[in-house]
């Protein structure tokens, strides 16, 4: 699907986008760069790719578009979807990914055997929960990396790939609601989504709009995949699910009873058990509050 394609990559001057722009010049392809922020130079890694890059522009215009006329934008975050560029490529019938679809996309392209995908969001605690159960599984001998909002790209892991790192077993990667707005087919394997928080009001008319774009990570979920999170969050994503006709996956309450968790937090009773296994204190865990 993007073999032999002109894309036009904004917020090319950013980690992950600039990483974008790697990869597809990594792959032969031809860019054009953009960024608003006009003052820095071209990352000294894309240097060595000038002949393949079209054009590099100190700004986010749609006239881009017009001369151009890209088979495929790639999206910074930062960039709402209401961008009079974005709305001049929806206009042209253009496709307009996000970074991480644009990267899953090459992946399951690359590899016969995609990683595991586990895929965190929420207002607050993404980060920690990213790196925590990256750690985790790495302890337990399960090659994992943090990467997406938090840590590495995942455009800079395929280069990695490319370049002849072998992929982990396992993602864990941070999703920010900006990062999920633009999903069509990033597939989480699981998905955990720990809360949503009035955030993000001067980008979204309002808490559904914002939370309807937490949900937008269920696009391309299925029957098999995991979808981790708590009342009244998974009645919500159950709507727009159904809303949308799309599949549903496995909706997991973390905060249910006793009788239907694996993992059990008991704060009045002091104790964190598994399977009904006493394992530790509550008051020992490093972690306050309900994670």
């Amino acid at each position: 699907m993007l073999e032999n394609k002109k894309i036009l990559v904004t917020g090319a001057l950013g980690k992950s986008c600039s990483h974008a722009a790697h990869l597809y010049l990594l792959l032969g392809g031809s860019v054009i760069l953009s960024d608003r922020n006009g003052e820095q130079t071209l990352p000294s890694h894309l240097a060595s790719f000038a002949s393949r890059i079209i054009d590099a522009r100190p700004s986010e215009d749609p006239s881009l578009i017009e001369k151009y006329l890209p088979d495929i934008v790639v999206c910074a975050p930062g960039m709402p979807l209401y961008h009079s560029l974005i709305v001049k490529a929806s206009a042209e019938k253009i496709p307009v990914y996000g970074e991480n679809d644009f990267a899953y996309e090459i992946l399951r392209n690359l590899t016969d055997v995609v990683p595991f995908i586990c895929g965190i969001t929420g207002t607050d605690g993404k980060s920690t929960t990213t790196a925590l159960i990256a750690h985790l599984l790495n302890e337990c001998g399960v090659t994992s990396i943090p990467c997406g909002n938090f840590g590495t790209p995942l455009s800079e892991i395929l280069i990695k790939r490319i370049q002849g790192t072998p992929l982990p077993q396992f993602l864990s990667v941070e999703l920010s609601s900006f990062q999920i707005e633009l999903t069509h087919f990033f597939h989480a394997d699981s998905a955990i989504l720990l809360n949503i928080a009035e955030d993000h009001l001067d980008r979204y008319k309002n808490m559904e709009e914002y939370s309807n774009a937490k949900f937008k990570l269920l696009s391309a979920m299925n029957e098999d995949d995991l979808f981790i999170s708590k009342q009244p969050f998974l009645d919500q994503a159950a709507s727009y699910a159904e809303k949308h006709n799309l599949k549903k996956p496995v909706f997991y309450n973390m905060f249910a009873t006793n009788g239907q968790r694996v993992v059990f937090v008991d704060d009045q009773n002091d104790s964190i058990s598994i399977r009904g296994q006493f394992i530790c204190r509550y008051s020992d865990f490093p972690l306050k509050g309900k994670h």
